[in-house]
């Protein structure tokens, strides 16, 4: 809309428009070209300038109307003349600019940003399976933090560096090494999840590498721990040991308790959690099977598994206790908690193998019984909650329900408790 925009008073006298905005363009004597009001349905008035830059018409907003009309019409003009004569579009260069400031303050605020606040946020966001990480798994992570980098915990990532991680997991290796192995495993994923929450585009303003990848790349990968277990020649006299060490202690005391996990680890090869959780309800001893809930499994789903008849006799003994629902529990004030650590049971158990066991090592204790027994690899995988390797084994077979295979768990089971049971017959 051509209008004279020659005084102050002009301007103020412009209409607003009911919606959307309307543009009034200087004209009359002494109008200057390309110069013009825009005025918007909130009443906002904004001196502009407009010129054809390579065919095409770009306008440039100039300042509000409270700036001084002289002011204005002297930057509209130089604007103007630049347009025309360098043919710059100044337009894509505010937009250049605008990016520019963004990624400024982006990468700023990806700067800032501390090794608390990265782990807050990874365990309000980190997923497995569409479910949030296990309360467990959350409480090893913030125990990690705190512990093992609370010095670092409410400083930068930004700032941790190869040599900062390397000097840390050497000190940390001289007086555990696995929890130093744990605790640079979670580093490396709050460090990954921050350089991947923080990327613009395909560039990383935080991070550009990984500090305990590319320090600890060696030096994390699985020792010969993962092949500990109790040597197959001494498997029964383990059973045996553990055996007449219940039948010695008090049935409600915790060594029993610690002694009974342990025996129930060796004669399914679950995992430790899955021991722990386990309470009557999922329990069925007439017809001898067990269920992990999606809330325990280590891949979030449930699964339904047999028991072999040792494990019944095992979990017979079991009394429940009034108010709590584990079948085994803890000793604790509360009296509502899971059995923690059998560490006590443990140590009996390394002292016939001859090695330092954890319970994880019951597991492969577990398969190399039930390939000794010539069971099938697919079968005691299922048995013992594994995700089957072969495409079969992932698509086609019962995965989650695997009470069909009570005959292999059976067998591992005679085979673990062969000699006890011959000589009490």
């Amino acid at each position: 809309m051509l209008t004279p925009l020659q005084t102050k008073a002009q301007i103020a006298a412009l209409p607003v428009p009911d919606e959307g905005q309307v543009l009034y363009w200087d004209t009359g004597k002494g109008a200057q070209p390309g110069f013009g009001v825009r005025v918007t349905a909130n009443g906002k008035k904004a001196y502009v300038v407009q010129a054809r830059v390579e065919g095409k018409s770009r306008r440039v907003v100039i300042g509000p109307t409270t700036m001084a009309l002289a002011e204005a019409r002297l930057r509209a003009n130089k604007t103007h003349t630049r347009l025309k004569s360098d043919q710059v579009d100044i337009t894509a260069e505010k937009r250049e600019k605008r990016a520019e400031t963004k990624a400024k303050r982006v990468k700023d605020a990806a700067q800032a940003w501390t090794l608390r606040e990265v782990m807050e946020q990874y365990l309000i966001e980190r997923r497995v399976n569409d479910r949030p990480l296990k309360p467990s798994t959350q409480r090893d992570i913030r125990r990690h933090v705190e512990k093992n980098f609370g010095d670092w915990a409410d400083a930068p990532v930004a700032g941790v560096t190869v040599e900062a991680v390397k000097a840390r997991f050497a000190m940390m290796q001289a007086r555990a090494p696995q929890q130093a192995k744990q605790a640079m495993g979670v580093l490396r994923s709050l460090l990954y999840f921050a350089r991947d929450e923080r990327a613009v585009g395909d560039t990383y303003p935080l991070l550009a590498v990984n500090p305990v990848q590319i320090g600890l790349k060696r030096k994390l990968k699985p020792a010969d721990g993962r092949e500990r277990m109790v040597p197959l020649d001494k498997v029964r006299a383990t059973w045996r040991m553990l055996a007449e060490r219940r039948e010695r202690t008090i049935a409600d005391s915790p060594e029993r308790t610690g002694l009974d996990i342990v025996s129930f680890g060796l004669l399914t090869g679950c995992r430790l959690g899955e021991a722990q959780n386990l309470t009557f309800d999922l329990v069925n001893l007439g017809e001898g099977w067990w269920r992990i809930t999606a809330e325990v499994a280590k891949d979030r789903k449930a699964r339904t598994l047999p028991l072999c008849s040792a494990a019944v006799a095992l979990l017979r003994t079991r009394a429940a206790r009034p108010g709590n629902a584990f079948v085994f529990p803890s000793r604790t004030i509360a009296g509502r908690e899971h059995f923690k650590a059998p560490r006590g049971a443990l140590d009996h158990v390394s002292k016939i193998a001859g090695m330092h066991l954890s319970y994880h090592d019951l597991r492969r204790t577990y398969m190399a019984v039930a390939a000794e027994c010539r069971v099938e690899e697919w079968r005691y995988e299922l048995l013992t909650s594994h995700k089957p390797r072969s495409v079969t084994g992932r698509h086609y077979r019962q995965k989650y329900d695997v009470r069909h295979l009570s005959e292999d768990a059976e067998t591992v089971g005679t085979w673990i408790t062969a000699e006890l049971s011959k000589s009490k017959a």
